[in-house]
């Protein structure tokens, strides 16, 4: 998040350049809300074959607002024939976090404003 702050992440398309540290949009036409991904290690697997990742999500309603959705971790396909199930239910927990997440948020603020109308 850090290295997010100062614009340090490399990305943005693993398509393009292997290695990348994150990828955005992922899971396009399945999810609610726009859901970016940060990843460790950049490249490959850690040492227990394992890809780790920061889902996070950049709501078109809160133009310039990113909000962490989801830590998770999926094995590598070379010890997993289900890799790729595995991400996709965590990029739809992550869809549904941020989204449950959002809207208990509005719902806070237009209570703050109808209680503070006159």
């Amino acid at each position: 998040m850090e290295k997010a702050r100062v614009d340090q992440i490399e990305g943005p398309d693993n398509s393009a350049v292997q290695g990348n540290e994150w990828s955005f949009p992922v899971g396009s036409g399945r999810t609610t809300q726009p859901i970016g991904e940060l990843r460790q290690p950049r490249e490959g697997c850690d040492v227990w074959r394992l890809h780790h990742r920061a889902y996070f999500a950049a709501p078109t309603a809160w133009p310039g607002s990113l909000i962490w959705s989801l830590a998770a971790f999926k094995p590598d396909q070379s010890i997993s024939e289900d890799w790729a199930e595995q991400q996709d239910a965590h990029i739809a927990e992550a869809d549904k976090s941020a989204t449950t997440y959002i809207t208990r948020s509005d719902a806070n603020v237009a209570a703050i404003h109808h209680r503070m109308s006159p």
